[in-house]
């Protein structure tokens, strides 16, 4: 390996410890925890939301070199190692880690799935919230029409490929940032369950080819949902 590929793999693997967690996917939850105890686990579907009075979504995410990994389970976009991104809401603030694909969605909205969804994954020292974007086939979308154009077959990290992205592509307007919100879980072991959901209501457009191209990496990558137990779901106004 050249110098160039060195230092190119040094950077990979510095922002790649970044990221959230095991990516792996199962399908059983019980592999992870107890059935006694595992009782906030996600996704769900969501129906018969509450309406709240809830704080705003304050996205910070801006343009950048991203890089994109196929991690054997779904393709998952990293941030420029010494970007600050965050989500805040109210007076707490989350870093963004990372975000992701799955197809179909993994929730469902009165049990009907949209094609896709994205999770942008944010933490901070008290757990994570994600964000999850539905994504339908009404239209092109540069920043997922560029991840899929450089998107490797090869599996790991030592794959990353970099991408000039703005991931706002990837969220609604501004003042379209409406959402549903529960307490969850991570939808791939270990499961644990220290998720702030949040779901936005208003979808963002994609082209079909771009969503046959992912299919080409992974036809279903997403979990099951699961029982809502005795949660609530709320919605914002």
């Amino acid at each position: 390996m050249n110098r160039q590929g060195i230092s190119r793999a040094a950077s990979i693997a510095a922002v790649i410890a970044f990221s959230i967690g095991s990516s792996a996917f199962a399908s059983d939850p019980e592999s992870a925890c107890q059935p006694t105890n595992c009782t906030q686990q996600s996704p769900v579907d969501i129906t018969g939301a509450i309406a709240a009075k809830l704080e705003p979504l304050v996205i910070d995410y801006s343009a950048g070199d991203f890089l994109v990994y196929n991690d054997g389970h779904t393709i998952k976009v990293l941030p420029p190692k010494n970007a600050i991104m965050t989500l805040r809401i109210g007076t707490t603030v989350y870093a963004l880690k990372q975000f992701h694909f799955h197809h179909e969605s993994e929730h469902t909205i009165d049990r009907v799935a949209k094609p896709m969804e994205v999770h942008f994954v944010n933490e901070n020292a008290g757990g994570a919230a994600v964000i999850g974007v539905f994504l339908d086939s009404s239209g092109k979308n540069a920043a997922f029409n560029a991840i899929m154009r450089v998107a490797p077959q090869q599996i790991g990290p030592e794959h990353a490929v970099p991408v000039h992205i703005d991931p706002n592509r990837l969220l609604p307007p501004r003042d379209h940032r409406r959402y549903w919100t529960y307490m969850g879980s991570l939808t791939t072991p270990p499961f644990d369950e220290v998720v702030r959901w949040l779901v936005l209501r208003t979808p963002v457009a994609v082209s079909d080819g771009d969503i046959e191209k992912f299919k080409t990496f992974y036809e279903n990558d997403a979990r099951p949902v699961r029982p809502i137990e005795r949660r609530f779901i709320l919605s914002s106004p």
